[in-house]
């Protein structure tokens, strides 16, 4: 890529006023995959590598690499988003580079190997409640999901109701295709997508939920409506703006129709029969 095109498209990024400061000078890259624009809705998301990421080599870089803005170890639990993949040599040879950004206020050049890509399970992958549930807990993906279930703490989380909205519900189909269940709350259901949406609202895991808590309270499930749900059960599936399965490759590429990042915000809830 030559300067003037480099130097091109930084300043027209810069005219569409998103808020980051590119340098005079970005780093001479040969570009493998993306491009310098900074569209999220083509970002693909990634967390820190715990097996790579040392205190002391951490880095996030300028656009120019050649200064060391942050460290990855003060940011183990923030998404990050990758635009672009590109070494530094004209052969394609050599360490990969990532342009990442947490969405926010940072926007940077990271080592590839300190990031891995970030990817959800589909519920019929699980056989009991347990097994999703943990996986709901623990994947750094569903930070989302721990979200909507802290909103609903005594609504037990099921597996059934979890395929159920993964596999049967749309935004057209209010009806539960299933006789063993009752009550379901569908004004919930029909806009958990829209206030939950990545692409849509440009906002942290956090401020989401905190959006989704004000909408609820403002259709009357307010804390104590919600925490006295106990007789409800939850079905959740979020697949937020990640791929679905273990990635075929870490690049921020889609190899497969898996790896595609995609997104699903399926809030469920209803009574058991």
């Amino acid at each position: 890529m030559s300067n003037k095109l480099i130097k091109f498209v930084a300043s027209c990024i810069l005219t569409i006023g998103i808020g980051i400061t590119i340098q005079a000078n970005p780093v001479h890259a040969n570009v493998l995959f993306g491009d310098w624009t900074n569209f999220r809705d083509s970002w693909m998301a990634y967390g820190i590598n715990q097996k790579t990421v040392k205190a002391h080599n951490a880095y996030i870089w300028n656009l120019n690499h050649t200064k060391r803005i942050h460290n990855l170890n003060n940011y183990k639990n923030t998404t990050w988003y990758t635009m672009m993949a590109f070494t530094r040599t004209k052969s394609n040879k050599g360490p990969i580079y990532y342009k990442i950004s947490n969405g926010t206020n940072i926007t940077g050049v990271v080592y590839n190997k300190y990031l891995t890509k970030y990817y959800a399970e589909e519920p019929k992958t699980f056989q009991t409640d347990d097994q999703y549930l943990h996986y709901l807990k623990t994947a750094p993906s569903q930070k989302l999901a721990r979200g909507v279930m802290r909103l609903f703490p005594n609504s037990h989380v099921s597996l059934k109701l979890s395929q159920i909205a993964s596999d049967q519900y749309d935004s057209g189909n209010e009806t539960l295709v299933n006789a063993d269940y009752t009550d379901v709350q569908t004004t919930i259901y029909r806009n958990a997508f829209s206030v939950l949406e990545a692409w849509l609202t440009k906002k942290t895991a956090t401020q989401r939920i905190a959006n989704f808590e004000k909408y609820l309270n403002s259709i009357g499930y307010d804390q104590a409506k919600r925490a006295s749900m106990s007789d409800y059960q939850l079905g959740l599936f979020i697949r937020d703006n990640v791929g679905i399965g273990r990635p075929s490759t870490q690049l921020p590429i889609e190899k497969t129709t898996d790896d595609a990042a995609s997104v699903s915000y399926q809030v469920l809830l209803a009574k058991e029969k």
